[in-house]
């Protein structure tokens, strides 16, 4: 982070701090100063802070991981003492578990549980163990991690960082940069990272070039492996997208490539590499590495420890991911990384002083549940979205300006390296020319060595004759006539005659070798001269390169300070939005919601009018059908009066008809009196037939009438029916419309209340990222199975044992008056009790853990982890025969066995609620009492609540 950047944030820190009360600045202690800092910039509001026994778990939890006793836990839940929390974490940072904790932290951080291959796990933590025993600063720490080459017995353990990863280059550049540099800078190797703009590839073999000299020396005769080192060996790249390409020299992330010590080939090395001898070079690149890292300057080193130590007690860092340290990921919190990076660097790097002063925070302390009504930061966030908005555009414009300078320094860069190359493969060429000199000298002076062993072989004969001979001839002196003796006199003399003479010609032959060495030496002499005068001329040469590259290194830091400070303003734009549009949820929600009764309303309106409709058309069915009747009626009269008419009509016609043929008879016989008479009768007959035809007429003509009257009136009610039912059908269709539209406010009002719950799990995100509520945070594998067997009363039976043991090397009444050795004593028995339930703890791990060589921080389940819980037999049978059972299962009173049972397992009392199952339990199997507290402690200690650290 170059200037610009690192004086605004400290300015705002320090504005911060100011703006918060008259207390001065250095006289308060850094976990004050940090809440300050933490909550003057929220946005959102704030948790409350957790109760005193979700503190308690997890202060036991972050700080030696375990979890209290139940009497640990009720005495301080019962204690009325103000500072009873502040108290309780000098105890814990005292505690002879702490450095045992923290060596597991420190050991899964850097070795992500790789299997062991040259160093064994055991050795490593006790050396990490003893680390945090005497509160090594972790610049020092990480100086012998970076450093060690296994050959001092006091550091061996601390080489295992880079022996157990095989010394492989790819592999230790990688997890250096990810470790102690907070850069995962893997997808650099071959390009520039294509999904983090501000990872180069030469980020990448900067790191690359410290580490790609070193290697694993196996020492056969002490079958051990050890690192050793080469004097040569470059660091180039070529990118695969756009063909650039380069030679590196050592280079931190975001600083310049180093300056280095040059010597001559065959005046490089200490120890000289050779067949079964670890080569020792004169200047050592990894050796600079660690010098580099830890000397207090370099930013990102600092930053990185910092970060992650802010990680390991608040459940995420600053920067999150914590191996992600780039402008596109600021941290949460800017200034607050700045003031405890700088105030741990100022306190030398100790890490005991920095998690106090964590742990000591609000911050720290703050409830897993989020605040319910964020109402006043949602209605303060409006106003402050200008000036935000307009300071993000300004922001971005100076991005994009520091970035068009870093594409053209960029270009200057290249420019500089290509002229540089013709200058650089002369001097390659004269190295190689010495190289090419240099061998000669090595197979003569190898010549040389052979022959010196075998005349050093040789020589230790001829003096073992010697002595042999010498002895004798004393002998042939006591006994002269002994033929046996006088033998052997003359078989030493002619071995020894034979052994000088052969000794000769050897020391004869080294003086022709050695004539030969120095030759070839005097020719390697010659090759100097040029080779020093093409590197004098390179170093000329590459000054531009340098200043070019220093340029872009300036430039490019600043860009990088630019884009953070536009992402910081970036992200705060964004959480002011989130806050607004929680409010706008919120807002869309009410008035979803409220849409639904005037809904109700309408719907309940059309409803009662298609009742009402539905009674007139019931009325009008009705008269319907009973004019349909009397249609029927009046139709059936006027058939029946127009069947009568007929009738009538047709004996009328009869009657004329007969009239009219008796008068034709008549005609033909006048005078007949029968025929007189008979058509006088008929005559008679005729008139009263013509009026009884007419009545009948007239009836027909009445109900014809009545008829077409019943019909017109029937007509009309149909009519008047049709249109009551069509009316009905319209109304229905209301109905139905309304119904539709209540049925859709209910889904925009159960839509919108899920927007509201997203826009609210957003915000809860993000305040959680702000450190203003506590993050949820599962266990790890050993957390968990330490906290299972302190839970179940696994361990307190083991000990008496393990304190006996103990008691033999290191008596209490030895250390009853010197507290550092009680402590000593304590800290030798933790780390006994923990080594011998290191199996059941590498189960948990097993079940628990990530992959070897992955990040161990992640949550995961599986069907193995609950199969174990419940089938595996280990954990149901600490429930079922742990000293927690047997404590128990005594208790009579069902309100003192669930208190107890929940202190030693969750580390808080029970609810009434909780209280009552328990007691309901144990009433409904009194017979099976030990399966009923079995079956409770197996629930508890399953439980989500036990499995996460909140």
């Amino acid at each position: 982070m170059t200037s610009r950047l690192t004086k605004t944030l400290l300015f705002l820190a320090l504005f911060s701090l100011l703006a918060t009360g008259p207390v001065a600045f250095a006289q308060e202690p850094l976990h004050l100063r940090l809440d300050q800092l933490v909550e003057s910039s929220q946005i959102g509001p704030l948790a409350p802070l957790a109760n005193d026994a979700e503190f308690l778990r997890r202060a036991y939890l972050d700080l030696i991981g375990a979890i209290p006793s139940s009497a640990e836990a009720r005495t301080f839940l019962d204690d009325p003492s103000p500072n009873k929390r502040e108290l309780l974490v000098d105890r814990l940072l005292a505690s002879p578990r702490f450095p045992i904790h923290m060596a597991t932290q420190f050991d899964v951080m850097l070795m992500e549980r790789r299997p062991d291959k040259h160093v064994p796990t055991p050795e490593w933590q006790k050396y990490l163990q003893a680390a945090f025993e005497q509160n090594k600063p972790y610049d020092q720490l990480a100086r012998e991690i970076l450093s060690s080459d296994g050959t001092d017995p006091a550091l061996r353990p601390a080489a295992k960082f880079f022996l157990d990863r095989d010394a492989e280059p790819h592999s230790s550049s990688r997890d250096v940069g990810r470790m102690f540099f907070g850069m995962d800078l893997q997808c650099a190797q071959c390009h520039d990272h294509p999904l983090i703009d501000h990872y180069l590839q030469a980020d990448y073999y900067g790191l690359f070039a410290f580490l790609n000299r070193t290697e694993v020396f196996t020492d056969a005769a002490q079958k051990k492996s050890f690192l050793a080192e080469k004097a040569d060996g470059d660091a180039s790249y070529k990118s695969v997208f756009t063909g650039d390409a380069a030679n590196t020299r050592p280079q931190l992330p975001g600083m310049s490539e180093i300056d280095e010590p040059r010597f001559r080939l065959g005046e490089d090395y200490v120890t000289a590499p050779a067949p079964n001898v670890r080569p020792v070079p004169k200047y050592s690149r990894r050796a600079k590495l660690a010098e580099l890292a830890t000397n207090g300057t370099n930013r990102q080193f600092n930053l990185n420890i910092a970060n992650r130590l802010w990680a390991l007690v608040m459940g995420r860092g600053l920067v999150h991911p914590v191996d992600l340290h780039h402008p596109a990921n600021p941290p949460a919190h800017p200034a607050a990384l700045e003031l405890v990076t700088n105030e741990f660097v100022a306190q030398k790097y100790n890490m005991k002083w920095l998690l106090r002063e964590l742990v000591l925070t609000r911050t720290y302390q703050r409830s897993i549940d989020p605040p319910t009504d964020p109402a006043p930061q949602v209605a303060a966030a409006a106003p402050q979205v200008p000036a935000v908005e307009a300071e993000l555009a300004r922001l971005k414009g100076v991005a994009d300006e520091s970035q068009k300078q870093v594409t053209a320094i960029r270009t200057e860069l290249k420019a500089a390296r290509t002229a540089f190359e013709p200058v650089e493969a002369a001097w390659k060429k004269t190295e190689a020319a010495v190289a090419e000199a240099k061998k000669p000298v090595d197979a003569a002076a190898a010549a040389v060595a052979k022959s010196q062993g075998e005349a050093a072989t040789k020589q230790a004969g001829l003096n073992t004759i010697n002595e042999a001979a010498a002895k004798s001839a004393e002998a042939a002196k006591v006994l002269p006539n002994d033929k046996d003796v006088a033998a052997a006199v003359a078989t030493f003399t002619a071995k020894q005659q034979q052994l000088t003479a052969e000794l000769a010609a050897i020391q004869k032959t080294i003086t022709d070798q050695t004539a030969a060495h120095q030759a070839a030496q005097a020719k390697l002499v010659e090759a100097y001269a040029p080779a020093d005068a093409a590197y004098a001329a390179a170093v000329e040469a590459r000054k531009p390169v340098d200043a070019a590259k220093a340029k872009f290194i300036e430039v490019w830091n600043q860009h990088k300070s630019d884009a953070l400070a536009a992402t910081i303003q970036r992200k705060r734009l964004d959480g002011l939005q989130s806050h607004l549009g929680f409010g706008t949820a919120i807002a869309t929600a009410a008035a979803a919601q409220g849409a639904i009764d005037p809904a109700k309303a309408e719907l309940a309106a059309a409803a009662l009018a298609v009742e009402q409709q539905q009674a007139e058309v019931t009325k009008q069915t009705v008269a319907v059908t009973e004019i349909e009747k009397a249609m029927v009626e009046a139709t059936k009269q006027l058939e029946e009066a127009k069947v009568q008419f007929t009738t009538k009509q047709g004996i009328v016609q009869s009657v004329a008809e007969a009239i009219s043929k008796t008068d034709a008879a008549l005609q033909k016989l006048p005078g007949d009196a029968e025929l007189t008479l008979v058509v006088q009768k008929l005559k008679d007959r005729q008139e009263p037939l013509v009026k009884e035809a007419s009545t009948f007429e007239q009836a027909v003509t009445v109900r014809d009438t009545t008829a077409k009257d019943v019909a017109s009136k029937m007509a009309g009610m149909k009519q008047t029916l049709a249109a009551a039912t069509t009316e009905m059908t319209t109304r229905q269709q209301t109905v139905t419309a309304k119904t539709n539209a209540v049925n859709q406010s209910i889904a925009n009002a159960q839509a919108t209340q899920a927007a509201v719950v997203s826009a609210r799990g957003q915000l809860v995100d993000a305040w959680t990222v702000a450190a203003a509520v506590r993050p949820l945070k599962q266990l790890s594998p050993e957390q968990l199975g330490w906290a299972v067997m302190q839970a179940t009363g696994v361990l307190e039976p083991q000990r008496p044992g393990v304190d006996a043991e103990i008691e033999k090397t290191i008596p209490k009444a030895g250390t009853a008056n010197d507290p550092a050795k009680t402590l000593a004593r304590e800290i030798q028995l933790e780390s006994l009790l923990h080594e011998k339930n290191r199996g059941n703890l590498n189960v948990f791990v097993s079940m628990y853990g990530q992959s070897a060589g992955q990040p161990q921080d992640d949550f995961f389940a599986t069907p193995d982890q609950a199969l174990y819980v419940a089938n595996g037999g280990t954990v149901v049978g600490w429930a079922a025969g742990g000293q927690l059972a047997q404590r128990i299962g005594p208790l009579e009173d069902p309100k003192t066995l669930a208190d107890e049972l929940y202190l030693s397992i969750l580390t808080r009392r029970p609810t009434d609620a909780e209280i009552t199952e328990v007691t309901q339990q144990l009433a409904a199997r009194t017979a099976e009492k030990p399966v009923v507290i079995r079956d409770l402690i197996w629930a508890l200690v399953t439980s989500a609540e036990f499995r996460f650290n909140h």
